[in-house]
């Protein structure tokens, strides 16, 4: 990622204050983005950034159920009452089920269909009416995924499925898009662990 291009720009990152997000979080702010840190965690994002404070970074912490799109409006309006606008929404929250498909229970699926899936969407949506108020948009979505044995995991299975998906949300929000807006970017980052 070229994090210069993010120098006083407002980002707003769900499932911001653990793990990719966190990474994505310090390494914006470090290069002077303003961030906005939406997880459901909210004492992990406070603490993520009282210590990005510390360092004379701008940052904060809003909560956000990326399942509820009510709670996603709000983190996308808290981003503009602080900064007056948005720049760039990162849509990270996820989650992941292990162990062997079929033995994974359909409600832990369904959770993660609805934070993976639904939770991108919600995200894309709010942050796309937004945008286009102030005339461009970008939307980001990171997928985080461990390869780490051959076993099919839930995750796996549901990510697959809604990878697809998401793309479409957003190519579909592309084309009805304004002329004159900035086209949508979608990034996909896979982490392979040892």
């Amino acid at each position: 990622m070229h994090t210069e291009h993010f120098s006083g720009k407002v980002v707003v990152i769900t499932g911001g204050a653990k793990g990719l997000g966190r990474g994505l979080t310090e390494a914006l702010a470090r290069a002077g983005a303003k961030v906005v840190v939406g997880d459901i965690d909210l004492a992990a994002a406070e603490t993520l950034c009282s210590g990005l404070s510390g360092e004379g970074l701008t940052s904060s912490a809003v909560h956000v159920d990326v399942t509820d799109a009510a709670s996603v409006e709000r983190l996308v309006a808290a981003a503009v009452a602080s900064h007056g606008r948005i720049d760039y929404m990162i849509n990270n929250a996820g989650i992941a089920a292990g162990g062997e498909f079929e033995h994974v229970p359909a409600e832990t699926m369904r959770r993660v269909v609805e934070i993976d899936l639904l939770g991108a969407a919600y995200g894309t949506l709010s942050a796309y009416r937004q945008m286009l108020r102030q005339g461009g948009w970008r939307c980001f979505r990171t997928r985080c995924r461990r390869l780490t044995s051959r076993r099919s995991t839930a995750s796996a299975a549901s990510r697959a499925r809604s990878w697809p998906r998401v793309r479409r949300t957003a190519s579909a929000a592309r084309l009805s898009a304004p002329a004159t807006s900035p086209p949508t970017c979608l990034t996909q980052v896979l982490s392979l662990a040892a």
